[in-house]
């Protein structure tokens, strides 16, 4: 029901113009309508009680205190975080922050297990497996993210890319050739803004139907209504940490390469075969084995 609530906030099907005025008001003011009455939220919007309850019912709730209910519980545990907690973690000396931040980590990983992340990953895991190419996009604060599933990714699987690895300005470069066999994975976490330039792509990808795979921490995403996985990835509330988005990627990795192993042993051995001779990767000195020449 979470992302159904923001997935069918976003759709304009099956909506009128009144209702689609009731939609992105609460979009836009979601804190506020959690504490707004019927009428109250009508005046807001400058339409109908009626409207409301129709509004209301269309999203597929019984009531509207149902629906705000949800939203209530949208705000406790799907708050995203700012890039503020970066610097407030700065300020904050309680204790060891070694092992403060570490247990925290442990616990946002834990706490991240929820029933629909458990039966979205799997549904993600499908579409990559099969798709012929696997573009990655994430820009900004995201950008390590990409890079870091993209550099493993490309190490087992036969066609992926980096969308605007060359600035996003010549992402269309990189989606043009992109169609319904392929896969687009996208991030937009762990921000209080979204980046432009990858809502742009996605919706793109859209109309050419190609399948997505979205990775944030808001289930208030815009992108959320493009994608066909959605993996929602809550971060710490204290710090600012990337560590539960990490472990998400880890299971991918391991996911995609046991359902295609045959293919994925295949070009990783083959890889390593290449990088060691060319020495371009030496083997440690270790349980006896020869020393090799160093790297310059």
């Amino acid at each position: 029901m979470e992302v159904r609530f923001f997935q069918r906030c976003q759709e304009t099907e099956g909506l009128s113009p009144s209702q689609r005025a009731v939609c992105d008001y609460i979009l836009k003011n979601t804190e506020k309508v959690a504490f707004m009455t019927v009428e109250q939220l009508a005046l807001a919007v400058g339409t109908s009680t009626a409207t409301i309850i129709r509004t209301v019912d269309q999203l597929g709730y019984p009531s509207y205190k149902s629906m705000k209910g949800e939203i209530t519980h949208l705000l406790i545990d799907t708050k995203p975080p700012t890039r503020s907690e970066l610097e407030s973690s700065w300020a904050d000396d309680r204790g060891n922050t070694l092992v403060r931040v570490a247990r925290g980590n442990a616990g946002s990983i834990e706490a991240m297990l929820t029933p629909y992340l458990l039966e979205q990953f799997p549904r993600a895991v499908s579409i990559l497996t099969e798709a012929k190419r696997i573009a990655i996009m994430g820009l900004r604060s995201n950008r390590g993210l990409a890079t870091y599933f993209f550099t493993l990714l490309r190490e087992f699987h036969p066609a992926v890319l980096m969308v605007g690895g060359f600035g996003s300005d010549e992402m269309y470069e990189d989606l043009l050739d992109l169609g319904k066999s392929d896969a687009f994975f996208c991030f937009s976490y762990s921000s209080a803004f979204y980046a432009g330039r990858v809502i742009e792509a996605s919706r793109f990808l859209r109309e050419r139907e190609t399948p997505q795979v979205l990775l944030t921490d808001s289930l208030k995403n815009p992108l959320t209504a493009h994608a066909k996985a959605v993996l929602h990835v809550p971060c710490p509330h204290d710090h600012f940490s990337l560590a539960p988005a990490m472990s998400v990627l880890d299971a991918l990795l391991a996911d995609i390469g046991r359902k295609a192993q045959g293919r994925s042993r295949a070009k990783l051995r083959s890889l390593w075969k290449i990088v060691t001779e060319s020495e371009i990767a030496v083997r440690s000195e270790s349980r006896g084995d020869k020393p090799k020449k160093a790297i310059p």
